[in-house]
């Protein structure tokens, strides 16, 4: 055991072996600061904390490190004070710069541990299986002036190569733990399965202007083009609010883009809050199955020609995502330039598939645009139990959007659309459209004070239309294009 007792303590770079554990007396009392002017190239000598088995050399693939314990103490990388003899060069940015970097441990606990004014990441973990991070926190990091090309609170990797062990990418649990004001990500993992967040708050991320992309309070990237193992994340309990970089408009509370399989994906109990863009956005790029969105409050999203929807599944060209739960969501001030509510969303050519998708307890008020969409290739869907109300165009939207989708086989039943300024019911898309919809039934619903009740377009085939209660929709109850629509019944 290390023991640093209270005070501050000047430190250049600092290796922790095997079977190590470095205690403090807590952040505030036990600090390590990063000595003015001791960073000139981003090396592993310039993170404050390593690991290895000597003083200057990372534990390696081979040979890897296991064990080792930090808690109670604070990590200041003092940035500001290394600008001049690091010059700006971003070279090395994912190795270096870092407050706590950790690669090649197996078993590493990090508790009660706050890293900040990192040149690049505060606390970084890659190839740590079976890590655990609690009650941790990430600020600051990432600097302003001279951006170092990253600058995230937590970074949890694993090894890219897909012939290594794939142990090294599992079990990482963070909880309890805190980011915010980084110039880029709140928490960022990539390349790891099986990870777990519980009880953790991102917010005010996204500081750095000089930063090219949008800024996420979580950002999870399920992989690689061409890497195929799968992926499974869990986080619950969890927070984000405005992370947002100024003059970008895909910044998100949470982004999940699986660039490869992605197995399972479960998020429960997770508030979004003023947020500039969106809220949730998983875009799935390669296969996906078992997505389930549970408990969630989105208050505040859109920005002016942003475009962007509160809670976005999207699915592009060639992939395909089945099994997904959205249950108890509820989505509510949207703004001025935002779009859709919840969107379930297939894009490009060919566009990808969507089937088994499930909709339930969810609600949408004052969307910019639509409340609930399903577009695309989708198929098999039910919307149960659902409300949308004081949208700008419809409540409920299900459209193929594309020449060659079929949107078919589904169910809107149980649900509730009042002021919205379009239809209540959207089945196709008005005047025309593209694509082809099958098989679609609205039952069971109130739809009152809308431009229209249900509103049936030229390209749906086969709708029926039932035990609709309808109320003061001042452009009429029921309006069928095509007048293709079998089963129609008008309400009595």
């Amino acid at each position: 055991m290390i023991y640093t007792p209270p005070g501050k303590y000047v430190v250049r770079d600092v290796w922790l072996r095997s079977n190590t554990w470095l205690r403090g007396e807590g952040a505030g009392r036990s600090v390590l600061l990063r000595k003015a002017s001791s960073v000139s190239t981003l090396d592993p000598r310039s993170n404050v904390i390593n690991a290895g088995p000597t003083s200057g050399a990372l534990y390696p693939r081979s040979d890897p490190g296991r064990d080792i314990w930090i808690s109670d103490i604070e990590v200041d990388a003092n940035a500001q004070q290394q600008i001049q003899t690091w010059g700006g060069n971003a070279a090395g940015d994912s190795i270096g710069g870092a407050g706590i970097d950790v690669r090649w441990v197996k078993d590493v606990v990090l508790e009660r541990v706050y890293a900040h004014h990192a040149i690049t990441e505060g606390i970084r973990l890659w190839m740590c299986p079976s890590a655990k991070l609690i009650a941790c926190r990430s600020a600051y990091n990432g600097t302003q002036e001279r951006y170092s090309g990253r600058g995230n609170g937590f970074n949890v990797e694993g090894d890219a190569d897909q012939t290594a062990d794939p142990e090294f990418r599992k079990y990482t649990v963070l909880m309890d733990c805190e980011a915010n004001h980084n110039a880029d990500e709140g928490f960022e993992a990539d390349l790891v399965t099986d990870l777990v967040f519980m009880g953790c708050v991102a917010h005010n991320n996204g500081n750095s202007s000089a930063s090219p992309s949008s800024a996420y309070g979580f950002e999870f990237t399920g992989g690689r083009a061409g890497l195929t193992y799968p992926a499974r994340v869990l986080v619950l309990g969890c927070m984000a609010q405005h992370n947002v970089r100024a003059g970008k408009t895909n910044n998100a509370g949470l982004m999940v883009n699986a660039a490869s399989a992605l197995q399972q994906l479960v998020v429960d109990d997770f508030i979004v809050y003023d947020q500039t863009g969106g809220a949730v956005a998983l875009e799935i790029k390669g296969g996906m199955g078992d997505l389930i969105l549970n408990n969630i409050l989105v208050d505040g999203w859109g920005a002016p020609n942003s475009e962007q929807h509160a809670v976005i599944v999207q699915v592009a060209s060639g992939a395909t995502l089945r099994n997904v739960f959205l249950s108890n969501v509820c989505v509510r001030n949207g703004r001025a330039g935002g779009y859709h509510g919840i969107t379930i969303l297939t894009t490009g050519s060919p566009a990808g598939t969507c089937t088994n998708v499930r909709l339930s307890s969810c609600a949408v008020d004052d969307a910019p645009a639509c409340g609930i969409g399903l577009l695309g290739n989708v198929s098999a869907f039910t919307i149960r139990d659902c409300a949308a109300s004081n949208c700008k165009d419809h409540g409920i939207y299900v459209y193929s959007n594309g020449a060659n989708n079929v949107l078919r086989d589904g169910f809107i039943t149980g649900c509730l659309t009042e002021d919205n300024g379009g239809a209540g019911v959207m089945i196709g898309s008005p005047k025309g459209g593209y694509g082809r919809i099958e098989g679609v039934s609205v039952a069971d619903c109130v739809t009152r004070n809308n431009t229209h009740g249900v509103h049936i377009g030229s390209i749906a085939a086969d709708v029926d239309v039932g035990a609709v209660r309808f109320a003061d929709n001042h452009g009429g109850d029921v309006i069928d294009e095509g007048q293709r629509t079998s089963l129609l019944r008008r309400p009595r």
